[in-house]
């Protein structure tokens, strides 16, 4: 696996996700939203947040925003 350490939220569908490797995963639904594990040795390789403006401080939002644009939050 290549580490990823990818930041995003996306606005329109309210989605921050979190990557830190990158490779072939194996996704968890959960009520709030994804967690990806690699699928053969389990371990963490990212997850998303649904409604992640109600459920996150702004303040994370925002730098998530920051990130995703390519600016240093």
């Amino acid at each position: 696996m290549k580490p990823a350490n990818i930041l995003s939220y996306d606005p329109e569908a309210d989605i921050a996700m979190i990557c830190v490797e990158e490779g072939h995963a194996a996704s968890e639904e959960h009520s709030w939203g994804l967690i990806d594990r690699d699928r053969d040795t389990g371990q963490l390789m990212g997850f998303e947040i649904w409604n992640a403006s109600t459920v996150l401080p702004v303040e994370k939002i925002d730098a998530l925003r920051d990130k995703s644009r390519g600016v240093a939050a």
